[in-house]
Order: C-alpha cells, then sequence, then structure tokens
C-alpha cells in the first residue's frame, strides 16, 4: 500500500491574484478578532515554507505574550476561514485548481494501491476551504495540518502516527511519496525518508542571488522535478503509464 500526499498552495491549487493581496489580509483580519491587535506585515519578508502558527506568531510577538498567544490561537483556525468566506463572497474566485495535478490525484484516487491526502502548512479548517473553494473536496478525506506544530519538519514527522491512525496502516517510509512546489516539500519527503516529486507550478523566486527556483529546487535532489504532474516521468513513477 502506498501514501501519497499532495501540498497544496501551488501544487493543487493556484492563487487569483496575488498570494499576499489574498494571504496577509486574512491573517491582519483574524489576529484583530482573536488578539485585539492591529499588525502591519512586513511584505518584504518571504513566508514560503511556514506554517500558519508560525506566520502568526511572527506577526504578533511584539504585541501579544507566549501564553495568551497559545491560549487564544484555537480561535485563530475559525477567524481565518471566516475572512476568506468574506473574500470570497459574491463569487469572488480567490484559489483555482491546477488542472495537471488535479488529473493526476484523480487518477491516483482510482488506484485500490494508493491512498491520498495532503501535507499542508495550512490549519486544517483553511485547508479544506481551499479545496473545496476550489472544486476538489471530494478527492480527499486525509489530511495532515499544521494547527499544532510551527514548523514544517516537525509537521511531516508526524505523519506515520496520523496515516496509521486514519487509514490503519503503518506505512513505511518508502511506501510514502510526497509532492510539492517548493523545497521545503522536498525537505518534508527527505527528514522522514519518503519519495519527493517537485513541480515548477509554483510562483516562487530564486533564494539566493543568481540562482533560480528550479534551480533551488533541483539542489534540494528530488526524486523527480517536473513542470507538469501529468509528465510522463511522473506517471511512469506511479505505474499510471
Amino acid at each position: 500500500m502506498k501514501l501519497i500526499l499532495f501540498d497544496i498552495d501551488g501544487t493543487l491549487i493556484a492563487h487569483v491574484g496575488t498570494k499576499r493581496q489574498i494571504g496577509f489580509p486574512r491573517f491582519i483580519y483574524a489576529i484583530k478578532q482573536v488578539y485585539g491587535v492591529v499588525v502591519t506585515p512586513n511584505l518584504s519578508i518571504n513566508c514560503n515554507g511556514w506554517v500558519d502558527k508560525s506566520i502568526t506568531r511572527s506577526l504578533v510577538k511584539d504585541a501579544v505574550s507566549d501564553l495568551e498567544f497559545e491560549k487564544k490561537w484555537p480561535d485563530m483556525s475559525k477567524a481565518l476561514r471566516s475572512y476568506s468566506e468574506k473574500q470570497a463572497k459574491g463569487g469572488r474566485q480567490l484559489y483555482e485548481k491546477i488542472d495537471e495535478a488535479v488529473s493526476l490525484a484523480r487518477l491516483l484516487k482510482k488506484d485500490a494501491s494508493v491512498r491520498l491526502g495532503i501535507l499542508t502548512g495550512n490549519v486544517e479548517r483553511m485547508a479544506w476551504w481551499k479545496l473545496e473553494h476550489a472544486g476538489i473536496m471530494d478527492i480527499f478525506s486525509f489530511g495532515i495540518f499544521s494547527d499544532d506544530v510551527e514548523d514544517r519538519l516537525t509537521l511531516a514527522k508526524t505523519t506515520f502516527e496520523k496515516a496509521q491512525k486514519h487509514f490503519a496502516i503503518d506505512f513505511s517510509p518508502s511506501d510514502i511519496t510526497i509532492i510539492g512546489d517548493t523545497i521545503y516539500d522536498v525537505r518534508c519527503g527527505k527528514v522522514i525518508g519518503a519519495n519527493t516529486v517537485a513541480v515548477t507550478t509554483g510562483v516562487h523566486t530564486g533564494m539566493h542571488p543568481g540562482s533560480t527556483y528550479r534551480q533551488d529546487l533541483e539542489n534540494e535532489l528530488p526524486d523527480l522535478l517536473v513542470d507538469s504532474l501529468m509528465d510522463t516521468k511522473v506517471l511512469q513513477f506511479f505505474g499510471l503509464s
């Protein structure tokens, strides 16, 4: 039995408009609702690879004590989703599916030897809402979310326990593949010994002077690096061709 975990943002779905126009206003709203403070994000900070909890903590660190932060944190997921629902009123589309990724996921879903899931830095309420909003909620019933962790590697390390609890299967590292559009998705796979598929459908710049998005992904040495998840190499990798 195989377990295949998809990242969400940049892998399964794309932002309509810029990520910062959608993302940061959501955090500003939710933080004001939950913690009662007004924050002004530093838009020059690259939050790629961060999870929702670490983003929130970075924004309120000078205004909210650690004790208050933890006490009120559970309310953030509701507030984050509430703002996205407000943004989407009137039929406004915030996210759209990435067709090739969704096609791959649907093919894999038909394979009786595969179990599908998502591995995301989003809190659970936001993750499911994004998939529903993009029209692909029906594909997944299992996810690994960031509600209780503050970095992606810690999140990845919960995979075995959470998958066993949900599927009643003890997956070995070699049974697992993580699919994502950033170096952090690749690192999530490597930290647990899983297979990794990197796809260049995200909107990113190189992390270092002179580097490109693709070069950064190449440097992480994923098992596969492709521009489309319907690439022949991907289909062969999963035994679909």
